[in-house]
């Protein structure tokens, strides 16, 4: 009976986190935004699905990066994975860029077992729905080892999970398993001074590694900054030097998760993280203070998914919605609660809203220009906002109910109140105050739709404060607790499922013949246009476009300013790439061979496709409804042989170079002397590459070199590719300033490409040393306690 006291609360956690995905659990459909596949992009567009021959209506196109890339990467090095192939390179876009490195392909997060269970799309989706349960049973644990009641536990972890933040970032998955660890993470901190502290010890390292593993660094960096000042609150609480322990956790949590981190500090070094404007272009996530409306009522501005969003920015990165009532029980705690135990979370709340909304600190991170935070969004600060406000709620909840200070928590309704008043009278009066600002005016009359259900949610809270506080009510108060749950849940709920499509799983990469097409045709040759950011992974085609944050800075460099003629100084881009120059050479050396269009809408004389594609060099092969499929007939393949070089270190001037009309694809630019002698002659020559192993990042190119020559290869340059001619380890040369050259001497050769990195190498030996500490401190303990 007892076991089961303790054990029904984490079946209101399973029953919640079911209700939320009902669809996936009750129909089949999957969390994930394949809609936009098949609703928004072309060639998809162009059929006819599930019946909507309009078009299959989309409900939230913010989400496309999940099928763009967060899924495509993680099912690829899952697949790598399957082939015995470590996962660390994914040359299907950009010509090439590192997988395990980029940290959001999560590849070695533990949950990633699932994909060896189920198919691809459900191991996703049970990784995706799991989130809330998670998320609540550890917030749950640790709010009652803070003494706070069940249903107070409850109401906290119920929060945090279907949080604003929790809920907008849900169907991406790497930003919501890197922040649900940070309960059990303080949970072992405050253990520390327990009998069984070496096993909570080695608990916060393995809950460290596991936010580090799960994909979003953005988000463990906030974890551990709450973990640190954590511990050094209880430090200053109960001054006793225990509580620095947990500092062991983290260096060894950090020495675990080394297989992921070394890799990924020297790609960030290598990336255009600190120079692109991505994040500048939206005032780097910082929130205005008009932002706060969204505590209040979260669709104030609107909401992408229902395409009427008129606020700034994007819409998920200013979402903290906790529910209505959970605020006012938020609210009523951090302004009025004495509790000691709670001044930590009222300076972390502080510090966090201070640096999320603008404020005169809140460009602090760029201005010192601090690691992991100087190029990141400061609107994902409200993961702390969110787990602080969970936090207070659920204390809020125990005051509520034991009638502490009542005046005070009529003082906190009262104020939030007079909010929604202030909201409301903004929305009626809207004729008056703003009558000649006619887009104003409209987008007011959503934010009066929208502020209906957030202000019922508050009257709700006259009946509960009524039957808490007046005695004649008394017989009823047993089930204000449920009620307060309930409709806490319902609201954020509500929230959530408005938000995150569960979709069809047909929709995801469907094949259709334009795209078979291609495959069939194209091998290992490169396309450009038409498919959206690296929707062509799956198909395992292969592209110079791409979307990547962690982008290769000198490829990006490259494709940056390929075509420009009147370069003065070499500047990166945008972490989004798309050829739209066909007029560059480069397309040519590089193996971009198929060009993908679309023909005009409407026919003229004039055609602007003759003038994008003409005659001489690209031929139409291949039309299918608005789809067009080019041909680049001076195309390279993706490697040749080249007996002509010059050398040039002046890198603004290779890329002049280069983007001149009169460059020959077949000449190639190179940094340094090659190891061997080359006698110059022109010309290319073919060379044969074992295709069935090329997107295993691990081939061999085999090619007659008619006298001592170079192996150019159209794929970046990066540290720790290697390559064997013969068996015998070649220098992989940078060549045309972004890609790989091999001298090679005459006759008929094996050369050899493998990606390995000796930060890999050193991560692996750093996890594993770490991993075996852990565990022999364990069975210590273990063996210790057994007195054998």
């Amino acid at each position: 009976m007892k076991k089961i006291k303790e054990c029904w609360p984490l079946g209101i956690f399973l029953i919640a986190a079911i209700a939320f995905s009902w669809k996936f659990f009750l129909k089949g459909l999957a969390p994930i935004p394949a809609d936009v596949i098949v609703g928004i992009y072309y060639p998809w567009r162009d059929y006819v699905w599930n019946g909507f021959a309009a078009g299959v209506p989309f409900k939230n196109g913010l989400l496309s990066d999940v099928v763009s890339i967060i899924y495509p990467w993680r099912v690829y090095a899952i697949e790598l994975l399957k082939n015995s192939k470590p996962p660390l390179w994914i040359p299907f876009a950009l010509a090439g860029s590192p997988l395990l490195a980029n940290f959001q392909s999560g590849v070695f997060y533990p949950l990633n077992f699932l994909f060896w269970v189920f198919s691809n799309i459900d191991a996703w989706s049970i990784y995706i729905v799991i989130q809330p349960f998670l998320a609540g049973v550890f917030l749950y644990l640790y709010l009652k080892n803070l003494k706070l009641s069940q249903f107070a536990s409850i109401l906290g972890g119920l929060l945090f999970a279907f949080s604003g933040f929790m809920m907008v970032w849900f169907e991406y998955g790497i930003l919501g398993h890197a922040g649900l660890w940070l309960p059990l993470v303080l949970l072992s901190i405050d253990k520390i001074k327990k009998k069984n502290r070496v096993f909570w010890l080695v608990g916060g390292s393995f809950f460290l590694a596991l936010s580090i593993l799960s994909g979003y660094p953005q988000i463990t960096i906030y974890l551990l900054i709450a973990s640190i000042f954590y511990m050094l609150f209880r430090f200053l609480e109960k001054r006793d030097k225990k509580y620095f322990l947990p500092l062991f956790s983290i260096i060894l949590g950090m020495g675990i998760a080394a297989i992921q981190i070394l890799p990924g500090v020297e790609l960030l070094k290598l990336s255009i993280r600190q120079t692109d404007p991505t994040t500048a272009s939206f005032s780097y996530g910082i929130i205005p203070a008009k932002g706060l409306i969204s505590f209040l009522a979260p669709d104030f501005f609107g909401n992408p998914a229902t395409g009427n969003w008129w606020g700034w920015a994007s819409y998920n990165e200013s979402a903290g919605y906790i529910s209505v009532i959970g605020l006012v029980l938020a609210l009523y705690v951090f302004l009025f609660s004495k509790r000691k135990d709670l001044r930590y979370f009222r300076i972390i709340l502080i510090f966090a809203l201070l640096f999320a909304f603008q404020t005169p600190i809140s460009s602090l991170p760029r201005k010192l220009s601090l690691p992991g935070l100087s190029a990141a969004a400061g609107g994902r600060f409200l993961f702390l906002i969110d787990f602080c406000l969970a936090v207070f709620a659920g204390f809020g909840l125990d005051e509520f109910l034991k009638e502490k200070n009542k005046k005070k928590f009529i003082i906190s309704f009262l104020f939030l109140s007079s909010c929604f008043i202030g909201l409301w009278a903004i929305v009626l009066l809207k004729d008056r105050l703003f009558s000649s600002n006619l887009d104003l005016l409209k987008n007011l009359t959503i934010a009066k739709r929208n502020l209906f259900l957030p202000t019922f949610f508050l009257t709700l809270m006259f009946p509960i404060a009524a039957i808490n506080f007046f005695p004649k009510f008394k017989k009823f108060k047993f089930v204000l607790p449920f009620f307060i749950i309930l409709f806490c849940f319902l609201d954020v709920c509500r929230f959530g499922l408005k938000y995150n499509p569960f979709v069809s799983k047909e929709y995801l990469y469907p094949r259709i013949e334009t795209i078979n097409f291609l495959k069939a045709r194209a091998g290992i040759d490169r396309f450009a246009g038409l498919l959206p950011s690296s929707m062509w992974i799956p198909y395992k085609l292969y592209s110079l476009d791409g979307y990547e944050p962690l982008m290769i800075r000198y490829f990006n460099e490259f494709m940056t300013q390929a075509g420009n003629n009147n370069i003065d100084k070499v500047e990166s881009g945008s972490r989004w790439i798309s050829v739209n120059n066909f007029s560059t050479k480069a397309l040519d050396f590089l193996g971009v061979k198929y060009i993908f269009s679309r023909k005009p809408i409407i026919e003229s004389d004039w055609d602007p496709e003759y003038y994008k594609f003409p005659e001489k060099r690209f031929k139409m092969i291949y039309q299918n409804k608005t789809s067009q499929i080019y041909e680049n007939l001076e195309s390279l393949p993706r490697a040749f042989i080249v007996y002509d070089y010059t050398i040039e270190k002046d890198r603004t001037e290779i890329l002049r170079t280069i983007n001149n009309e009169k460059f020959a694809p077949g000449k190639v630019i190179l940094e340094k002397e090659p190891n061997i002698p080359i006698k110059k002659q022109t010309g290319v020559e073919k060379v044969a590459i074992e295709e069935e192993d090329y997107w295993k990042n691990d081939f061999i190119v085999k090619g007659n070199f008619s006298s001592n020559g170079l192996l150019f290869l159209s794929d970046v340059f990066y540290p720790g590719w290697k390559a064997y001619v013969d068996n015998n380890q070649a220098e992989i040369l940078r060549a045309n300033y972004a890609f790989r050259a091999v001298a090679v001497p005459v006759g008929e050769h094996q050369i050899r490409f493998v990606y390995d990195p000796s930060s890999f190498r050193i991560g692996k030996i750093v996890s594993f040393t770490s991993l075996t500490i852990a565990i022999l401190l364990i069975a210590f303990r273990f063996f210790r306690d057994r007195k054998i």
